[in-house]
């Protein structure tokens, strides 16, 4: 019941959800880790997809 692309974006920011909480990785690092070129067209991604920005969403829920 999802586009494709829709879904590879779900996956990609499951991943960076990850990365964020698990590592010390930069934003930049790991959207393009994830496969974004951009940084800033990753943060908006993720901003839309978790009403939360990146860096806000790692110092919420980083156990680190």
């Amino acid at each position: 019941g999802t586009t494709f692309i829709n879904y590879v974006q779900s996956v990609r920011i499951q991943k960076a959800k990850e990365l964020l909480c698990g590592t010390t990785m930069k934003v930049y690092e790991i959207a393009y880790c994830i496969g974004y070129d951009d940084e800033k067209y990753f943060s908006r991604v993720f901003k839309e997809m978790e009403k939360i920005s990146a860096n806000d969403y790692r110092k919420k829920f980083s156990n680190k």
